[in-house]
């Protein structure tokens, strides 16, 4: 006889994770299936001789201090899950070398503004002005996230006007609005990596969320990895009472009388009240579930839909310290332009494509590495499967020949020079990603989020985004917050208490 469960959830990535973990922690019975050998995917260290790289994490947004949490350690907190956190010590880097642009961004409010003014003087009023607008779109934001499609219109006219002019405007065109110069658009578009899609085209309402949690509660990364979050994560679900399935494939979603039963997996049936999915809404609709039960309008939101990012990632153990490479940041932006739109179409192919992030994690974990060496990842992101046209026994050294780009890039950008101290070296690539994970073009960013498409969009259609199966729901970079840690870690825990309650009112 098949195993049941209440909920099943198909990936063990962040959002999968947290979402098993908040059910178990609810008093449910709770089945995670991972089809990899580790707790949390992707988002999992490894070792290449003596140095133990953090493969995924940047940094985590609205962590905050243990007398001030954010909103990502206060959900932590509650479900369990102790991290010692460590603070990064700035915003970010910015260089555009062929426009000798050189800008170092700190972290609260009030110092970015002065730091702003530094670089560009004259910017401090409509700076002010423009996080003034920010911080009232951050609220009307919370104000819709707890009410989602039961809003009250004249309570938004009343309380948040701003808000309501600028909600689905792009970022540039509320950076216009505002009025910001442009050598200051420059500098607050750093971050649109982070996003997945350019200024021109991406919504402001992503945006903001995003920069004020940083401002205002700085960025952190967990000491012992990103593994320290998924195997303390593991742990907890287990200890609720949950399962965890490494090493097995979810082949197909079992329906019955127009619900969801279970699944079918390599290792057998499993049923099951509710199943959420942390992974492609492509995938669950066009190799799980049974052509006939696909909702029309699901066909129609593939059809529309693009992937956002993938990546590539090198990885380099120095047999030097920061201090002896001449290495000062945790992360720096490098750009081939200041148009990020031309930036962002210029990840449409590997060639030339020199927008890369770097981070070097001893900047902010002291020992995370032997004592006289340091670790560095410089990220190159890739867009529109623009790995897939290397024959196989060419692979290998195109990879090198791309990463031997973005170590040069980093050199003649920075000045230091690192080759010479390179005592390990890995490498991932969407081709990687897309083995490992799972994912179509190695996708890790979900959906780009634009538009009708975008999270204010996702937000107030939620309930009917995750009902159209009944008993299917979805977490994680593919979920109505998008792409990031973060997000999917709040992706996670807001689907599972829908799934919890969905299961009381025995819907």
């Amino acid at each position: 006889m098949a195993k049941s469960y209440d909920v099943v959830v198909i990936g063990a990535g962040n959002g999968g994770l947290v979402a098993g973990l908040t059910a178990a922690l609810n008093g449910l019975k709770v089945l995670v299936v991972e089809q990899h050998n580790l707790p949390g995917g992707a988002a999992s260290s490894f070792v290449r001789g003596r140095f133990e790289f953090e493969p995924a994490i940047h940094e985590m947004s609205r962590v905050g201090t243990k007398e001030e949490p954010g909103q990502l350690r206060s959900m932590m907190d509650a479900l369990g899950i102790n991290i010692d956190w460590v603070r990064v010590p700035e915003a970010y880097h910015l260089v555009v070398k062929s426009e000798g642009i050189d800008e170092e961004m700190p972290f609260g409010v009030k110092e970015f503004i002065e730091k702003m003014e530094y670089y560009h003087p004259g910017s401090a009023g409509k700076m002010q002005e423009f996080i003034a607008l920010c911080i009232e779109s951050l609220k009307a934001f919370g104000y819709l996230q707890g009410v989602r499609d039961k809003y009250d219109r004249a309570y938004l006219e009343e309380n948040f006007p701003n808000f309501l002019q600028v909600a689905t405007l792009t970022i540039d065109e509320v950076f216009e609005a505002v009025g910001l110069p442009e050598d200051v658009r420059i500098n607050l578009s750093t971050y649109w990596s982070y996003l997945g899609l350019s200024t021109d085209k991406e919504d402001f309402m992503l945006f903001c969320p995003m920069l004020m949690g940083y401002l205002t509660n700085g960025a952190y990364v967990p000491p012992m990895r990103s593994h320290e979050v998924s195997a303390k994560m593991e742990k907890r679900i287990v200890d609720a009472g949950g399962e965890i399935w490494f090493n097995t494939l979810v082949e197909k979603i079992i329906m019955e009388d127009g619900h969801v039963a279970g699944v079918v997996t390599n290792r057998g049936e499993v049923r099951a009240k509710e199943v959420i999915a942390n992974c492609s809404p492509h995938v669950v609709f066009g190799s799980m579930l049974d052509p006939k039960y696909v909702p029309e309008d699901e066909i129609r939101l593939a059809n529309a839909r693009h992937y956002d990012f993938s990546v590539s990632i090198v990885y380099l153990g120095l047999n030097k310290s920061m201090e002896e490479l001449g290495i000062k940041d945790y992360t720096v932006f490098f750009q081939d332009y200041v148009d990020n739109a031309k930036a962002f179409d210029s990840l449409k192919k590997r060639d030339n494509n020199h927008n890369v992030v770097s981070t070097c994690l001893n900047a902010a974990v002291q020992g995370a590495s032997p004592e006289g060496t340091c670790m560095i990842a410089l990220t190159i992101g890739a867009l529109e499967d623009s790995w897939s046209d290397i024959e196989p026994e060419d692979y290998v050294k195109v990879k090198n020949q791309f990463a031997l780009q973005a170590i040069e890039t980093f050199e003649d950008a920075t000045g230091c020079k690192i080759q010479d101290a390179i005592e390990e070296f890995e490498m991932a690539t969407p081709v990687t990603l897309s083995r490992y994970m799972y994912t179509p073009q190695g996708n890790i960013y979900g959906y780009l989020m634009y538009g009708w498409d975008g999270i204010l969009s996702r937000g107030l259609t939620i309930e009917e985004d995750n009902n159209r199966v009944p008993g299917l729901k979805f977490a994680g970079a593919h979920g109505y917050m998008g792409m990031g840690f973060s997000s999917s870690y709040f992706s996670g825990n807001l689907i599972a208490n829908m799934s919890i309650e969905a299961i009381k009112e025995g819907k």
